[in-house]
């Protein structure tokens, strides 16, 4: 958004003139280690890694919603950046999430730019990517299966602290993560555990350095619950890196002498299996990616198929 003259009818417009540096590699390997009158063992790889810099982002970015959105512009930082909150723990007596956000008499930036009162937390889009697959075949059977592999980029896990539950002590129609159950509960835990306590409406509300203003379609308030902060702070944060086997597939392609008895040329049957597991980063705890983030999770398609061709 770029601020325009009043005598255009609006305040701000919507317009593309920064500028990026950007630059990447694709890379594509088949090879074939094992190859016999009757075994085939063939590896592919698909890879890919993409690198890009804003140099002129033509805009201020006031809010804190659009810095931890990953859509937030800002020169020297590549594409898909978000900050976060600076969390410093919790409140010895209280549980209460404390954090690290600077005021204008300490920066007078902090007033135009989100970023300068928070904290970078790396790119949403991950650093490498890759396709792996690896088909083997013996006489007629073929077994094949292909992967996912992401490695780098940051993501910020689902909110710990619902909406319906920042403003009051949470009731049985909450639907709480599990991980509540190692919060703060009393004096001095906040040296076993960095997970605040339960929110009550008498906590303090945190002021937010650029105030209360309307940027585009995003209105911030001047002021904000430590934990609405805390589910968007950097205690949050987790490496994005994970394998994920998409399918593996067994076929069997009936003899030729057997199905030209039945006047067909040939016939295939097959079984596949889709999302079989997925190997995630120690951070997201066991948790699929998907999950972790809010979205739902990939579940397991199993097939049967059968081709023939006559």
């Amino acid at each position: 958004m770029k601020e325009v003259p009043y005598e255009n009818g609006i305040n701000q417009l919507p317009v593309n003139n920064g500028t990026l540096t950007n630059s990447g590699i694709d890379l594509t390997l088949n090879f074939i280690p094992i190859k016999t009158k009757n075994f085939t063992w063939s590896l592919g790889l698909s890879s890919s890694k993409n690198v890009n810099k804003i140099t002129n982002r033509q805009g201020q970015n006031p809010t804190w919603n659009i810095a931890k959105s990953g859509t937030y512009l800002k020169e020297g930082y590549p594409v898909s950046s978000f900050w976060v909150f600076d969390f410093k723990g919790v409140d010895s007596a209280t549980g209460v999430p404390l954090f690290n956000i600077p005021t204008a008499s300490t920066n007078a930036n902090v007033i135009f730019d989100a970023s300068e009162f928070m904290k970078y937390a790396g790119k949403l889009n991950p650093d490498f990517t890759s396709g792996p697959s690896t088909p083997i075949s013996y006489k007629t059977i073929t077994v094949s299966s292909r992967a996912y592999l992401s490695v780098g980029g940051r993501k910020l896990l689902s909110p710990l602290y619902p909406v319906e539950m920042v403003r009051s002590t949470p009731n049985e129609y909450n639907n709480l993560s599990k991980y509540l159950i190692n919060r703060w509960r009393k004096p001095g835990d906040n040296a076993i555990t960095d997970i605040p306590s339960l929110p009550q409406s008498s906590v303090s509300y945190v002021d937010i350095p650029s105030g209360a203003i309307v940027f585009g379609n995003q209105a911030q308030s001047s002021i904000e619950s430590p934990y609405s902060l805390y589910n968007f702070s950097s205690a949050r944060v987790v490496n994005t890196t994970y394998l994920r086997i998409n399918n593996i597939n067994v076929s069997y392609t009936i003899p030729f002498h057997i199905m030209s008895r039945m006047s067909c040329k040939t016939a295939t049957v097959g079984y596949s299996l889709g999302n079989l597991y997925t190997f995630v980063n120690k951070d997201y705890k066991g948790v699929d990616p998907e999950v972790a983030s809010g979205s739902q999770p990939l579940p397991k398609i199993h097939s049967l198929n059968l081709s023939i061709t006559f």
